[in-house]
């Protein structure tokens, strides 16, 4: 039946009463926003569940919801014809009933696709394209189609309710603004329904229990209607006619008002996802604020048009004049809005990394600071585009219009400019998307402004707007703008290069002074950089040295590719798969080459392109280790890498004697949120210990089977490229791998054994927020850790408990010991332990002056810097090595020694202070001491290529050239890919007989 025709079909009467009813209705269809909002919340959740995170997953979810409410809404008036002659429902109230009970239905295939095996497809449904494993077909294809199946048919039902509703009303007296008042109550309803969904049901019950209460919603509300009915009857009242002043052409300019008011409301909130993740690196609760914001806004907007009788179209386009500008506006001054957050929190206090390099955990420290954050940005603009597509439902009511068409093709050009800017847009990269956003606003405001509702649409005026927006699309810069990020980061300082984008990150790689960060967005993800890449290879180091005979490893998320490089060094190691989400990253994986080893390249390497959920979930492989290093846990949809269910998933995977390791950055963390990681951690792993990696760049380290650290002791020294690396991170002995452990499997159940864990169908850190002045999650106590390590049997249990007890040793053997820790540590009862009570902040403090004075050549004051932290505790052989290191550099070769010797009177069996004393020695002429100082380096340490090197140039000096010959050669074998021994080497050759 053509649009504008107001007769019904001759089986559909409406029942008495004209008007009777209308606030039940909005009652029952604010309930009907409440769960429908919350489909949403669970789908996105469902759908991850089933075939992982993935970039396809948003875009199956997105596309089958939005698009299913635009379809529904556009076959309203066909399938509710069909459904009466169907079922001989008169009634439309009752008929509206029928289609929320068909929604309720339609939620069940949810659950039913619940209990498909996830191997079905195979345990490996993959496929080799360039180097790198990609989901098969079939598989993309079967998740399309099953998440239309749980998605798409619901959501077109839901579709189908509005406008239906919207002609029960129709031309009933006083309906033209019925639509609004109709969309404000549903709206409402939404809000309060993702307020509710995220706060309440999803803590409480989870998400697949929370469908179940969401369906039963939805079959309440439809056997009310069913019941109650209560359509009033159009012969009782007339259509109301139309206006002089809206004439039938008007048609053509309200549908593409509507056309207008979806596209951009679908952009906006597409940039805003975008735009509000690319400043807060993705937290949690922020993409779930955005929603808020916006729908709060739909509301207000369908309210106020409702209520507001002079809000004609005039003051709607002034409206969104002051939307551009409010919008544009508010982003141009960010920082500003930002930095006055951050001050309000005091953070630039407790935490100038942020700014530096970009690393921190949870974006503001309240959920009320960073709703109102959010809100400054989403909600004005928001509120101003919004007021357009009600107007509009008002005057197609107005004019006795069926709103199926309009309201659909709005839906639809919402669902177009939402995936048009999260996902076409950022594919070119992100910053060109969060430009192109201000073409498309700018473009659409003057078109309606332009436009006018008693005169035709001009096709040159939708013909200028089109070239308009693809001149823009063509000129709009597309690569690395360092406008966008915060001033003195390094990515607005430094060079940039190998810009890649996916549509869900944009990725590119920092160039900075000390070295290369992969960036995604704003924010650095991983780095070749100390003291980062130290915990990414001691996450494959720990475990596979600890295991007697490693085979086969898995690695989740592979960063820059550390991890995988340390893995490689195994000899022993035979497989390493590596499983990624972004193929960015992979893409990316040469630009670390130098710093990997080009791991990328290892033939044992297996690159798999899919969620590290789903993978364990099908395939049928066993390992070794698995070791995992998603994002930082506070990111949004990250949480899955850190429950119960997914540990459970690993140790399903490992053989025995495996291991899994897991990164846990507590100063990215609320406390609570690294609580519950980990006993969510040891609830499932029987045999558990947590090590530092690097200052608090934490470690779990968890087995089925006791961990004998006694196997890492012996298997150390075996393999010399592992050795190598080790040395490159200032580890070379058992005992600086054993000092780094902070809590044993005993002291981590006592502490956090009792309490709840993360689960699959809760996200416990969504609404956590980080406060830095909140102590630590961890606590020291060196002489526990003894015990629980069973350090007794260890071969070097006996100086492993003096460096323990003896801070200023602990922090020599381990350079990077969080300090945070030691500041835990409470002195026991028997006072043994030395250099407890000092201030280790300050000690700090100083050293990261003399760090800085030393690279700015200013060599006195940065001297003045190491004595200032003597001055606290003399017993510190790292800053006594630091500054015997400086006097050499001088040539003052005298107070070298001195301070040397003042250094081995703590650390007598040290192989680098024997050999930095022998080294003072030659420069003074005294060989035989030098000779003897070198022997005790390499007696103290074999295994060292220095000394190695060291001992034999000394004895090619001293004529013993066969024995220094020899050295040089075991140097060589320690340190193959090191130059100046290889040098040593050639040069002496000659001379070996």
């Amino acid at each position: 039946m053509p649009v504008g025709t107001t007769s019904t079909p001759p089986d559909i009467n409406r029942t008495p009463g004209p008007g009777s009813g209308v606030l039940r209705v909005y009652l029952l269809y604010a309930l009907s926003g409440f769960v429908s909002l919350g489909y949403q919340v669970a789908w996105f959740r469902i759908v991850a569940d089933r075939f992982g995170s993935t970039n396809l997953t948003f875009a199956l979810v997105v596309r089958n919801v939005i698009g299913g409410l635009g379809v529904g809404a556009m076959a309203c008036r066909r399938l509710s014809h069909w459904l009466a002659g169907t079922t001989g429902i008169r009634d439309r109230l009752r008929l509206y009933g029928l289609i929320e009970l068909l929604v309720s239905l339609a939620v069940l295939l949810t659950f039913a696709a619940a209990t498909l095996p996830p191997d079905l497809w195979g345990d490996f449904p993959y496929h080799l394209a360039g180097g790198v494993w990609q989901p098969n077909a079939v598989y993309q294809l079967s998740q399309i189609v099953i998440t239309m199946a749980c998605v798409f048919v619901p959501s077109f039902f839901m579709g189908v309710t509005f406008p239906l509703l919207c002609d029960v009303y129709r031309g009933i007296g006083g309906s033209p603004r019925f639509p609004s008042a109709l969309y404000a109550w549903n709206t409402m309803g939404a809000c309060g329904g993702v307020l509710a969904c995220l706060f309440i049901f999803l803590p409480w019950i989870g998400h697949m229990r929370m469908l179940w209460l969401l369906a039963g919603g939805n079959l309440a509300i439809g056997i009310v209607f069913l019941t109650w009915g209560g359509a009033p009857r159009t012969d009782d009242t007339p259509p109301v006619p139309a206006s002089p002043d809206t004439p039938a052409r008007a048609k053509g300019f309200l549908f593409m008002a509507a056309v207008l008011s979806g596209l951009l409301a679908g952009a906006l909130e597409g940039d805003m996802f975008k735009r509000i993740d690319f400043i807060s690196s993705g937290d949690s609760a922020v993409m779930a604020l955005i929603s808020f914001w916006a729908i709060l806004a739909i509301f207000l907007a369908s309210w106020s048009v409702r209520v507001t009788r002079t809000l004609d179209l005039s003051r709607i386009k002034i409206a969104w004049v002051a939307g551009f500008i409010v919008y544009a506006a508010a982003w141009q001054f960010e920082g500003v809005i930002r930095h006055g957050f951050w001050l309000l929190e005091s953070r630039s206090q407790f935490e100038p990394e942020i700014v530096q390099v970009g690393f921190y955990g949870g974006f503001l420290g309240s959920l009320f600071n960073t709703m109102l954050f959010v809100g400054l940005f989403v909600f004005p603009a928001y509120f101003c585009v919004s007021l357009l597509l009600p107007w509009v439902c008002n005057r197609f009511q107005g004019l006795h219009r069926h709103l199926g068409l309009a309201y659909g093709v709005n839906t639809l050009a919402f669902c177009a400019g939402l995936i048009g800017f999260t996902m076409v847009a950022p594919r070119v990269s992100v910053f060109y998307s969060l430009k192109l956003i201000m073409v498309l606003f700018g473009i659409t405001v003057v078109l309606l402004l332009v436009s006018r509702e008693s005169r035709p649409v001009k096709p040159w005026h939708i013909g200028a707007a089109i070239t308009a927006m693809a001149v823009g699309c063509l000129l709009t810069p597309r690569g690395f703008d360092r406008h966008y990020m915060i001033p003195g980061n390094i990515a607005a300082t430094s060079p940039v290069r190998a810009l890649r984008s996916n549509g869900a990150h944009t990725t590119y790689v920092v160039a900075a002074p000390e070295g290369d960060y992969l960036f995604f967005e704003r924010h650095p993800m991983s780095g070749a950089v100390m003291p980062f890449s130290a915990y990414m290879r001691l996450m494959a180091h720990m475990p596979l040295l600890a295991h007697p005979d490693p085979k086969r490893a898995l690695l989740i998320c592979y960063g820059v590719g550390m991890t995988a490089s340390a893995i490689a060094a195994h000899d022993s190691i035979e497989a390493i798969d590596v499983v990624e989400l972004n193929e960015n990253v992979i893409e990316t994986a040469p630009e670390f080459a130098l710093q990997t080893g080009s791991v990328h390249l290892d033939p044992r390497v297996r690159f798999i392109i899919g969620d590290g959920r789903n993978f364990l979930a099908m395939t049928g492989d066993r390992y070794d280790l698995v070791t995992s290093e998603p994002p930082p846990p506070m990111q949004a949809g990250t949480y899955r890498l850190y429950t119960r269910e997914y540990y459970q998933q690993v140790l399903a995977r490992l053989k025995p004697n495996g291991m899994m390791t897991q990164w846990l950055p507590s100063y990215q963390m609320p406390v609570e949120a690294a609580e519950l990681v980990i006993r969510t951690f040891i609830d499932v792993f029987d045999h558990a210990l947590i090590f530092t990696g690097g200052d608090r760049e934490f470690i779990l380290m968890g087995s089925p089977d006791p961990i004998d650290l006694r196997t890492l002791e012996r298997r150390f020294h075996e393999q010399p490229t592992v050795n190598a690396d080790l040395r490159r991170l200032g580890i070379r002995s058992p005992l600086a791998m054993f000092a780094r452990i902070i809590h044993g499997d005993a002291a981590l159940r006592r502490r956090f054994a009792d309490g709840p864990v993360i689960g699959d169908m809760h996200n416990e850190l969504e609404f956590l927020f980080r406060d830095p002045r909140q102590p630590e999650v961890l606590t020291y106590a060196p002489l526990e850790v003894l015990g629980d390590i069973d350090a007794d049997n260890l071969a070097c249990g006996d100086e492993l408990r003096d460096v323990l007890a003896h801070f200023g040793r602990l922090r020599y053997h381990v350079p990077t010991f969080p300090v945070a820790m030691l500041l835990t540590t409470h002195q026991p009862a028997e006072g043994n332990l030395q250099l407890a009570d000092i201030d280790w902040e300050q000690v700090t403090a100083h050293l990261e002056r003399f760090a800085k004075l030393r690279g700015a050549g200013r060599v006195e004051q940065a001297e003045r810097a190491l004595r200032d932290a003597l001055a606290i505790a003399g017993e510190q052989p790292q800053v006594l090595l630091r500054l015997a290191t400086l006097q050499m550099r001088a040539g003052r070769w005298a107070a070298a020694e001195q301070t040397l010797r003042r250094f081995m009177q703590i650390e007598p069996g040290d192989a680098v202070g024997h050999r930095m004393l022998g080294a003072t020695f030659a420069r003074q002429g005294r060989g035989e001491q030098a000779l003897a100082a070198m022997t005790a380096a390499v007696e103290s340490d074999p295994y060292s290529p220095e000394a190695r090197l060291a001992l034999g140039r000394i004895l090619i000096r001293q004529g013993q050239t066969q024995d220094g010959i020899a050295n040089l050669k075991e140097a060589v074998k320690l340190a193959p890919d090191n130059e100046e021994m290889q040098r040593a080497l050639r040069v002496a050759r000659p001379r070996e007989r």
